[in-house]
């Protein structure tokens, strides 16, 4: 997401500049690279642009969108009272500004 000349991580809100962002940031496919074919590794809408952290948790399936733009945690999470995902600033069924 970008605004006022800065880039944004959808999730963890991490911005960057336009000329710094590369250091923080992550283009991570949302279909797996392994799992697609070539049309979908270069369609537009198969990408999400992640601060580095984030990109990590979605790569390992710890963190993931559904189709209406609902982040969902892994179990390994924990539980709702007090958890890892509390730190991090990200919330289970949370409905982000994310674009495809």
């Amino acid at each position: 997401m970008q605004k006022n000349g800065t880039i944004s991580c959808p999730f963890s809100g991490i911005e960057a500049s336009r000329e710094n962002f590369l250091i923080l940031f992550r283009a991570s496919h949302i279909k797996s690279y392994k799992n697609s074919d070539l049309k979908e590794i270069y369609d537009i809408h198969n990408g999400l642009l992640l601060s580095a952290n984030m990109d990590a948790l979605f790569d390992k399936h710890l963190i993931s969108i559904d189709n209406n733009r609902r982040l969902k945690l892994s179990y390994l999470f924990g539980n709702e009272n007090g958890n890892f995902a509390d730190n991090l600033y990200i919330y289970n069924d949370k409905k982000y500004q994310i674009f495809f």
